[in-house]
């Protein structure tokens, strides 16, 4: 039989603030990179819309 490792509530919540942590700085991060690509990113995403706006 496997042996399951149990972990209690504390180790429980430490390795989700752990977790958690990671996560929020991987959103910072990718927040201050679109951050400052955001006009050429606007722009890509643009692109084809305002071609469609002024063949109306």
């Amino acid at each position: 039989m496997a042996k399951i490792d149990e972990q209690t509530l504390v180790e429980h919540l430490s390795e989700f603030r752990k977790r958690l942590i990671i996560t929020i700085i991987f959103f910072i991060a990718a927040f201050l990179v679109s951050l400052i690509f955001c006009s050429d990113i606007y722009k890509l995403l643009t692109a084809s819309f305002k071609q469609k706006l002024t063949v109306l």
